[in-house]
């Protein structure tokens, strides 16, 4: 027999036993990770997942808000980060070039009591600098 001619056979429905293991409503059970996080997502910003009309326009423009106030604070938090860590913006970089290892795409920056990870890299960096 061909292998593209082949049938293709859906999977095999869920049993309730493995339903209850996810810990999701029923309803949630067939939506791919992206659908879920898409539903949590629009969720914290008090939106519903089916949107129609002008809502769509209004839903679209709330999480650009969203986004916009993230990027702020993110913006503000790496600012205060460089002034706390006594770094400029040029002399963190210069660290950054002169420590090939913090450049690699694996690295974990660790957690120094800042939320966005660039404020903890600067903070790494100076971390480094010390020592």
């Amino acid at each position: 027999m061909n292998v593209m001619s082949a049938p293709k056979t859906p999977p095999p429905p869920r049993s309730k036993s493995q339903a209850a293991l996810t810990g999701l409503p029923e309803i949630q059970q067939d939506f791919t990770a992206d659908e879920t996080m898409q539903h949590v997502l629009l969720a914290s910003i008090g939106l519903e997942r089916n949107i129609k009309g002008d809502a769509e326009i209004h839903a679209l423009s709330r999480c650009q808000m969203v986004l916009t106030e993230a990027k702020k604070r993110a913006q503000t938090e790496f600012q205060a980060a460089l002034a706390a860590s006594g770094l400029t913006l040029a002399a963190a970089r210069e660290r950054m070039d002169g420590l090939p290892r913090l450049r690699r795409a694996a690295y974990r920056v660790p957690r120094h009591g800042w939320i966005g990870v660039g404020a903890n890299l600067v903070s790494q960096l100076a971390r480094e600098r010390a020592s």
